[in-house]
């Protein structure tokens, strides 16, 4: 396949994904795995809605290679932040948004994902684990790497 077609493969999972058609999203990208072994876009798109949809077995394995692949992904970072809290690790969730908060002090997701550990509350994090409770938690559009590096200088 040509890098015309891999694209537009990428831009089709990522309108299903602005449309909160998961499922769908999932059956365009799965059966890809090989052919974008090497893209941590691919793996995001997929760990991302293989999240939102409940799978989370599936998002961390996909999102854990995204960030292999391009550990200054913000987006990721997010998300696995969001997969530690639905699945009651806080600490791992705290550390992640703490992070992005170092490199990015104006994140609202991790702002909100802090919020929601501050406040203690277990009806939050309840809510967190349920299919749709992680959406607050993620990005709501990718950070550029080049960005992301020049905050995380030192």
């Amino acid at each position: 396949m040509t890098g015309a077609s891999a694209g537009r493969t990428l831009r089709r999972a990522a309108s299903l994904a602005r449309q909160r058609r998961f499922a769908e999203q999932i059956r365009l990208l799965a059966p890809e795995v090989y052919r974008f072994r090497e893209s941590a876009r691919f793996y995001r798109l997929l760990g991302v809605a293989c999240l939102r949809t409940g799978d989370s077995r599936a998002a961390r394995s996909f999102l854990l290679r995204a960030e292999q692949l391009a550990p200054d992904d913000v987006g990721v970072r997010l998300a696995l932040c969001a997969l530690h809290a639905r699945d009651g690790d806080v600490d791992r969730a705290l550390h992640g948004w703490l992070e992005v908060l170092d490199a990015d002090p104006a994140n609202r997701a991790a702002k909100r994902g802090l919020a929601i550990l501050r406040a203690g509350t277990p009806g939050e994090l309840i809510r967190i684990a349920g299919s749709n409770g992680v959406e607050p938690l993620l990005a709501a559009r990718p950070v550029s790497a080049r960005r992301w590096r020049r905050r995380t200088a030192i």
